[in-house]
């Protein structure tokens, strides 16, 4: 039985049970793309562990066992979907993606980038190596990583913060530098897509566009999205620490600061850190 046959009732029913098992406290803290798969192994076989009382109560009346793990699998990917495509909605559609024009080929509209960007986006979700992958952009995105440690370096570093926020001959100021990393991460996730990595039109190679520092160098654009993206690329943000503990950002960027573990990275690990310990970030 496709998704498609599947009866109103039944989604509706499907989709409550998996909102439900979003919202007990085990899933709330986690971000949803990672979430997804800890449901997804606990719904196969559901069905059959649990015809009797489906049967019970009418929820799943006339489907199998199978069938009716089919549904919840089905319902799990679309409430993710909705949860996932509603922040980079946002972003995208409030971002000011003029700045842009200086990195293509030529203007164009806000209107038409947002488009290949959302489409693109889409296109991710539904590559079944891709959508696990594009946690990292959500996470920064969601929680405005990159403003947070830009205002960071920008503040107790300026020339860390120019030789970040520079792409190509031009340095941005903070918010172009928090879109051009959100956008770039986007980007760059396309590499994991079965078709291979993406090139949008009117959106730079970021890849060519941003270069990573030198030894003995400045950290420098790529740099910064790659200990975003590493970051957030197994893990979520969790915004209250347990007492006594330090925060996840603190522990993590702690980790990242010693020899030998994030290479070029590890000045910024180091400043970050700093930063989340002192803020309890």
């Amino acid at each position: 039985m496709s998704a498609a046959a599947f009866t109103a009732e039944q989604r509706v029913r499907a989709s409550e049970l998996v909102r439900f098992i979003f919202s007990l406290p085990g899933f709330t803290a986690e971000p949803p793309l990672l979430t997804e798969h800890s449901i997804a192994e606990f719904f196969r076989g559901l069905g059959a562990k649990y015809a009797g009382l489906f049967s019970y109560n009418g929820w799943f009346e006339g489907l199998d066992p199978e069938s009716t793990d089919r549904l919840l699998l089905s319902m799990l990917r679309s409430v993710v979907d909705e949860n996932v495509l509603a922040v980079f909605r946002e972003f995208i559609e409030s971002a000011g993606l003029s700045l842009f024009d200086a990195f293509s080929a030529g203007p164009a509209t806000d209107l038409f980038r947002r488009e290949k960007l959302y489409s693109l986006v889409e296109a991710m979700l539904a590559d079944d190596t891709a959508r696990r992958c594009l946690n990292s952009a959500y996470c920064v995105i969601r929680y405005n990583m990159a403003e947070r440690y830009l205002g960071e370096m920008q503040r107790i570093h300026p020339g860390l913060y120019r030789s970040v926020a520079a792409a190509g001959s031009r340095e941005m100021d903070p918010g172009e530098a928090a879109v051009f990393f959100k956008t770039s991460m986007i980007l760059l996730n396309s590499r994991y897509m079965a078709g291979g990595p993406v090139t949008l039109p009117s959106f730079p190679d970021t890849a060519a566009l941003c270069p990573r520092g030198d030894a003995g160098k400045l950290p420098c654009a790529a740099d910064f999205i790659d200990i975003l993206e590493l970051r957030f690329r197994n893990a979520g943000y969790y915004e209250q620490p347990d007492r006594g503990c330090v925060s996840a950002d603190a522990s993590w960027f702690d980790t990242a600061r010693r020899p030998g573990m994030v290479l070029q990275e590890r000045r910024l690990a180091e400043i970050f850190y700093k930063s989340a310990l002192e803020r309890n970030w």
